[in-house]
């Protein structure tokens, strides 16, 4: 069974990659359906994410993630977070 301390590691390991702009890392933790909203509102894919990442558009100096809920049902870990 999963723990809370095994999802706040693969969110740590998320997080290390989105820094340092791994790829194949961000590859293998954003689930292949990822679809998240930008400031702007527009919805961004796992695919249009990694090309960004691929293309050095966006580089990430600092990130201090504010993890607000996490809950775990069953198999799925649910995580509630505010970007700083």
């Amino acid at each position: 069974m999963i723990t809370k301390n095994d999802i706040l590691n693969l969110e740590n390991q998320l997080y290390d990659a989105m820094k340092s702009s791994n790829v194949e890392i961000l590859d293998k933790l954003l689930h292949n359906d990822l679809l998240f909203i930008v400031p702007g509102g527009e919805t961004i894919t796992k695919e249009m994410d990694l090309e960004t990442y691929r293309n050095g558009n966006l580089k990430i100096a600092e990130l201090i993630p504010n993890i607000e809920q996490l809950n775990i049902i069953d198999d799925l870990a649910v995580i509630t977070l505010k970007m700083n």
